[in-house]
């Protein structure tokens, strides 16, 4: 008698020690599943630790940071630790992650109970089943959402690569703007001399009024450029302030350098950039792990023909019979009218979408990667011609003007057109030294395996096709 009862209840409870077992693989995903991999990538690719700190940490880094003058590399630091948009990725990471372990669960049983009255007397039965269909599913779910969590940790990697990239787009920006500002205030006070001296020559009643006038009308363009010089100058401030996620008294205090540097001696290696670019591509390798999971969700739609099944136990005593009886019980679903057409579909299109991407991706990086190379040739050769040919040029034409003004050959408008010239080859020159920088950090970008559009200048811009969506 003991060993019946003891085969009664416990016999159920041996027979699901292996279901037992695998009900503890959702707590095998590590909690910093994806998140690691994700920092690791974003230290190698961009040379920045991304291991989020707690919020008092983040404002102490942040404050050193700020508290000298910002460079670039300053910028892009900042950008990856402070931008909301890098806490999005990782957000949305955390959801994948989320998702591989709820594909990791296992179907809780089900119970039944019932009771027949045969003639008078109760017949009492209980059961409990399992899904196990899911159990044959199980692996191929695993492996879907693993690639899905790939492409997600990718993808914030990405992310604050773009925010990395952007804060050195807006620095570069801002230090043209300030420099670019100075600039035209020069120019205008060089125009307000020459609208002066022109105005008190007329009134001595030495030269038409057309030059006086000329001469006012010059000037009014110049403070007009001014306020447009101004008003850029705010708005790259901004620009900074929001890719490096300041506001407020940071964002005011913001402090940059005065002057652009020269581009350096050494350029970035282009020989071999395009098949660089492929092959430490993030962008493909985001898609191809969506192409895998896409591939999985067409393996599980395919099981939308095999009948569900369930097993378990059932219990049942009779009143009329001494004792319980237990026996195994098996269900069927029929899947008689519905095949998962509409998964089997989705799952397909979903496949062909990756693939195209895929194959439009690797279009894009090689595009970009020639477009780059030609923009930062071009316009490295446009800085060092400014440096070396055009404004030397220009600040000889200064000293040889002013040398014949002192000696009386010339007037005092050929003097400061000369000088305002000059001055516009400068602001020349800062906006090629902009474009410059800008390009080689976006080349940068690309090599390190992120996808970009070659702007050619400061203003940012998506990748050819638009960003890459993350897939929920």
């Amino acid at each position: 008698m003991i060993r019946r009862t003891i085969q009664l209840f416990f016999g159920p409870v041996i027979a699901l020690l292996p279901i037992l077992a695998l009900a503890g693989l959702p707590a095998c995903v590590s909690s910093g599943a994806g998140r690691d991999e994700a920092e690791a990538l974003i230290t190698e690719r961009t040379g920045i630790r991304r291991d989020r700190p707690e919020d008092e940490e983040t404002a102490k880094l942040r404050r050193e940071i700020l508290s000298r003058p910002l460079t670039a590399d300053g910028a892009a630091r900042l950008a990856v630790l402070n931008n909301p948009a890098v806490d999005v990725g990782f957000a949305e990471l955390g959801v994948a992650r989320a998702q591989l372990v709820s594909a990791l669960r296992l179907p809780n049983p089900e119970a039944s109970a019932a009771v027949h009255w045969h003639r008078g007397k109760p017949q009492v039965e209980l059961g409990a089943t399992i899904d196990i269909t899911h159990f044959l599913r199980l692996a191929t779910n695993q492996s879907v959402a693993s690639r899905m969590l790939d492409a997600a940790s990718v993808d914030a990697a990405g992310m604050a690569m773009d925010a990395a990239l952007e804060g050195k787009r807006a620095f570069y920006a801002y230090t043209a703007a300030r420099q670019i500002l100075e600039l035209r205030r020069s120019a205008a006070f060089a125009l307000a001399q020459s609208a002066d001296a022109a105005q008190r020559i007329f009134d001595a009643g030495n030269s038409p009024s057309v030059d006086a006038i000329a001469e006012r009308a010059l000037f009014e363009e110049a403070r007009l450029k001014v306020a447009r010089a101004e008003v850029d100058e705010v708005a790259a401030r901004e620009r900074l302030s929001l890719a490096l996620g300041l506001f407020g008294e940071e964002s005011m205090q913001t402090k940059v350098p005065e002057r652009l540097a020269e581009p350096p001696d050494g350029e970035l290696p282009l020989a071999d950039a395009e098949r660089q670019a492929v092959a430490r591509s993030l962008d493909l390798r985001a898609w191809k792990a969506r192409y895998a999971a896409a591939a999985g969700r067409a393996d599980l739609a395919s099981w939308a023909w095999f009948p569900e099944i369930r097993g378990g136990v059932t219990i049942e005593r009779e009143d009329s019979v001494e004792g319980w009886g237990l026996g195994p019980q098996v269900g069927v679903g029929i899947p008689l009218l519905y095949q998962g057409q509409g998964e089997s579909a989705a799952a397909d299109s979903m496949m062909a979408a990756a693939r195209a991407r895929v194959r439009g991706i690797g279009i894009s990086i090689r595009t970009n990667a020639r477009t780059g190379s030609a923009r930062l040739r071009n316009a490295r050769e446009q800085a060092i011609f400014y440096r070396q040919t055009l404004l030397p040029l220009r600040q000889r034409l200064v000293d040889q003007t002013q040398l014949q003004f002192n000696a009386m050959n010339t007037g005092i408008f050929q003097l400061l057109m000369v000088k305002r010239d000059h001055i516009e080859a400068g602001r020349g020159y800062v906006e090629s030294l902009r474009d410059y920088w800008t390009v080689r950090a976006e080349m940068e970008q690309l090599l390190a395996g992120r996808l970009v559009l070659m702007t050619g200048s400061s203003a940012g811009s998506e990748p050819i096709g638009g960003p890459s969506p993350v897939e929920h």
